[in-house]
C-alpha cells in the first residue's frame, strides 16, 4: 500500500494536534486516525527515509495499538532518529501482549548491544500484562 498524500497529510495533521493539545477531545482523532486508515499506513510510514513519517508511525501505532505494528516496531526501537526510537519504544510498550510481542520483547531482552533497550524490555515482561 502506497500512502496517498493527502492521507499522509491528515494523519501528520491530527498526530500533532494529538500531541500538542492535551486539552482537546481525544477520541475523535483517534477515531479519524483509523477512519484514515492510520494503522496500515503506520506500516508504511515505518519504511519511509523521512524521519517526521517514521515519527508519525511510531506515535500511529501507539494510539491505534494492532499486531500488525509488531514488525515494523522491530525496526523502529533501533531507528538512528532518537526522537523515533523513543516513540517506537513507547509504542511497542503500549501493544497488545501477542505471542508475536512476546518474542519480540524476549530478543530485545537478550540483546546485549542495546543496554537501555534490553533492560526496558525485560521490565515490560516481568510487568505480566
Amino acid at each position: 500500500m502506497v500512502v496517498p498524500e493527502e492521507t499522509r497529510l491528515r494523519l501528520t495533521e491530527l498526530v500533532r494536534t494529538y500531541d500538542d493539545h492535551p486539552e482537546l477531545r481525544r477520541r475523535p482523532m483517534i477515531d479519524e486516525m483509523d477512519e484514515c486508515g492510520g494503522i496500515p499506513a503506520a506500516g508504511e510510514l515505518a519504511r519511509a527515509a523521512d524521519a517526521g513519517d517514521r515519527f508519525v508511525a511510531a506515535r500511529l501505532m501507539h494510539l491505534l495499538p494492532d499486531g500488525a505494528h509488531i514488525d515494523p516496531l522491530a525496526a523502529l526501537v533501533h531507528d538512528p532518529d532518537p526522537d523515533v526510537s523513543a516513540a517506537a519504544r513507547r509504542a511497542l510498550h503500549g501493544q497488545r501482549r501477542s505471542s508475536s510481542w512476546r518474542a519480540l520483547v524476549q530478543r530485545l531482552a537478550n540483546d546485549s548491544s542495546h543496554a537501555e533497550l534490553a533492560a526496558a524490555a525485560s521490565r515490560w515482561l516481568a510487568e505480566g500484562v
